[in-house]
């Protein structure tokens, strides 16, 4: 009997997820203004998936957990403006994944705001 355990049965373990209500996939450009941020526009950013309570970005650069950032959603009018707090940054290739907690939470009409955009920008 072998105590070790086998990889395979390790990677099939889900990771703990830590948003108390779904994520909604996503695929939509915005623009992310970090504090301090002069001029009209900011990072040019891709959400990646969105709930309630929290939004995943594509960030040009690492963020500090903690921080706050505006993000707006670009050609979706109906799409609230949202502040978010960043919880961690990991690096994928040439940007960062960007996972954040909103400040305040949707609700339901403002999260369909966001779901409004495609979930490919392929015709």
């Amino acid at each position: 009997m072998s105590t070790s355990i086998d990889q395979a049965e390790v990677s099939a373990v889900p990771a703990i997820e830590r948003r108390g209500t779904p994520r909604q996939p996503l695929l939509q450009r915005c623009l992310v203004w970090p504090p301090g941020a002069a001029g009209t526009e900011g990072w040019r950013c891709i959400a990646h998936n969105i709930s309630p309570q929290g939004i995943g970005l594509s960030l040009p650069c690492p963020v500090r957990p903690g921080t706050i950032l505006r993000v707006e959603a670009w050609g979706l009018p109906g799409a609230p403006v949202l502040l978010a707090r960043v919880v961690f940054t990991k690096p994928l290739g040439f940007l960062w994944l960007g996972g954040c907690e909103l400040l305040f939470p949707l609700d339901p009409a403002s999260l369909r705001g966001w779901l409004l955009g495609r979930l490919d920008w392929l015709p």
